[in-house]
């Protein structure tokens, strides 16, 4: 054999595997490496099946016949190989055999691969794509970014636009478009498939799921490889609060710092940025986490409860994505978790990364030295002392953006004083837990509540015992879950509270004018989502205040 190669080790395979060369050719190169970093790292075939590379190929033939790709085949599936993938072992890369690529610690020469890609142990730089076809699932905020990417980074990859809605506008012609009803048609044609985080799992994507990535996992695979560190910001609620606390705080200490993901400009538009020292404060929701299988280097997570189980299908499958946060972390990452959320300790606990657990006690100012309301609020702020004295950021510095911090648009957000009533947007909240943590941060100057939106089957329990020893008043309720709180009030014994029913934001803080009392709080947390009857939550709020400034 020439060129060094070897033959094939002895690699036990599963039985489920059947491997078949080519009776034409009988010198087959097959190199396999072990990663100095594990005795069985690289050596894929027996612990993650996520072989990665290129084909096998005759060694004795020249460069161009050099292509043909070792048969490989299982019971249910045929398999055939891709191109640049990173090793899952050792994330990095191990490319086509022609650039002869090394990551420093694998092979750079081929390996097998199982296609479709396994979502769940693979790993891909946005430049990776180059020479495969790609659809875009979704082309709205985040689709753009990904096409936006794609064009930068992957210029020969084919690029197919799907999309629900049949009257979307795409500023290149070359792309294939595939919208309305035939939007997830021949998905099975395509080499990776790139998810929005607001395409639903829907079966026709879930069949496809080996395929299936998103935008999230390309940008912490492509800037943690160029040395940025990723600050991912997760939970139920008090992540968009805790990722731009963490991100204020460290551009006010003259750190190169980006706010980006769930909240701001979409991740991959910031792939430019990303250098050694670079630090990306990451918001990610579980729509977002779903797909990857990658964990951020440093993880935060504020809270756990239920939370978008219309869109996950169940509780476990919602956690299951939260967890991602931390999964594939390694004991050199560090996870920063509240200590006052069992939900958030089980997340910490899926992974390797170490465990620091924030309680109140560790924020860097008192309560009273804050402007931003609530007592989860002093425990977004201690998560975020906590995340910038791991950076070396002095407490003084740390003091004194919190200090001076507002609160975010719809957060708890005070409209002023208008016909003599206290208006606070609070339209961020769409749980029974959120709502209560409103009221609690409030205390006893709301004397109206505005609750309800769509039923995605939430235990109102909580909030009818919560409303019960409450000094509210009067509760206005929108369709479709207002019913459901109503009857959980009832039970609870909140019979000192007047209902009132409203179909519209406009009726609403009519009705709040007519019964709140002077100097007192009308309180907009609905505790519930309200897609029934706006866009989002942003669209509920500025609703709610254009009702409010009304004479």
């Amino acid at each position: 054999m020439r060129g060094g190669a070897t033959r094939a080790p002895s690699v036990p395979l599963p039985s489920r595997y059947l491997l078949r060369f080519s009776p034409k050719r009988s010198c087959w190169r097959f190199s396999v490496r072990t990663c100095t970093r594990s005795k069985n790292c690289c050596r894929c075939i027996n612990n993650c099946w996520d072989w990665r590379g290129v084909s096998l190929s005759n060694v004795s033939a020249p460069w161009k016949k050099q292509r043909q790709p070792w048969r490989l085949q299982r019971q249910e599936k045929n398999w055939k190989t891709l191109p640049s993938f990173k090793c899952s072992c050792c994330k990095k890369l191990n490319t086509f055999r022609k650039s002869m690529h090394s990551c420093g610690n694998c092979s750079p020469l081929p390996m097998l691969t199982r296609y479709p890609p396994v979502s769940s142990c693979s790993s891909m730089r946005i430049r990776d794509l180059s020479g495969l076809s790609v659809c875009v699932l979704g082309y709205g905020r985040e689709g753009q970014s990904v096409v936006r990417a794609l064009e930068t980074y992957a210029l020969t990859c084919a690029v197919t636009i799907a999309d629900r809605n049949a009257h979307i506008e795409v500023p290149q012609a070359t792309y294939t478009l595939q919208t309305g009803d035939e939007w997830l048609r021949d998905l099975g044609s395509f080499d990776v498939i790139i998810k929005s985080p607001g395409v639903p799992p829907l079966p026709e994507i879930e069949a496809m799921r080996p395929k299936v990535t998103n935008s999230t996992q390309l940008f912490l695979d492509t800037v943690q490889e160029a040395g940025a560190t990723v600050i991912g910001v997760t939970g139920s609620k008090g992540k968009s609060t805790t990722a731009s606390l963490i991100a204020a705080i460290l551009l006010a200490d003259g750190r190169d710092a980006y706010l980006v993901g769930n909240i701001g400009v979409p991740a991959l538009d910031f792939l430019s940025h990303a250098k050694k020292g670079t630090l990306f404060v990451m918001e990610m929701s579980s729509y977002q986490l779903m797909d990857i299988s990658v964990s951020p280097s440093i993880a935060v997570v504020t809270s756990f409860f239920p939370e978008h189980l219309d869109y996950h299908g169940s509780l476990e499958n919602y956690k299951e994505a939260k967890m991602h946060i931390t999964r594939f972390q390694t004991p050199n990452d560090f996870v920063f978790y509240d200590a006052g959320s069992p939900g958030a300790k089980e997340i910490a606990q899926e992974g390797k990364g170490m465990e620091v657990a924030c309680g109140k006690e560790d924020c860097a100012v008192r309560m009273e030295q804050m402007k931003l309301l609530g007592k989860h609020n002093l425990r977004n702020c201690a998560l975020a002392t906590m995340v910038c004295e791991h950076f070396q950021v002095e407490r003084k510095t740390i003091r004194k953006v919190i200090s001076e911090f507002e609160c975010l648009p719809h957060r708890l957000q005070s409209l002023g004083t208008h016909h003599g009533i206290e208006w606070i947007d609070d339209a961020i909240s769409t749980t029974p837990e959120s709502a209560i943590s409103a009221l609690d941060a409030l205390g006893a100057n709301v004397s109206t509540m505005i609750l309800g939106g769509q039923d995605r089957g939430l235990d109102f329990t909580i909030l009818g015992n919560a409303l019960r020893n409450s000094t509210v008043k009067t509760v206005i309720l929108f369709p479709e879950s207002g019913v459901k709180i109503r009857e959980s009030a009832n039970r609870a014994g909140a019979d000192a509270i007047a209902f009132y029913e409203a179909n519209s934001m406009n009726k609403a803080v009519e009705l709040a004018k007519e019964h709140t009392p002077q100097g007192n709080i009308c309180l907009l947390s609905t505790a519930s989502p309200s897609y029934n009857m706006f866009k989002n939550f942003e669209e509920k709020g500025k609703a709610f205040a254009q009702a409010v400034l009304q004479e």
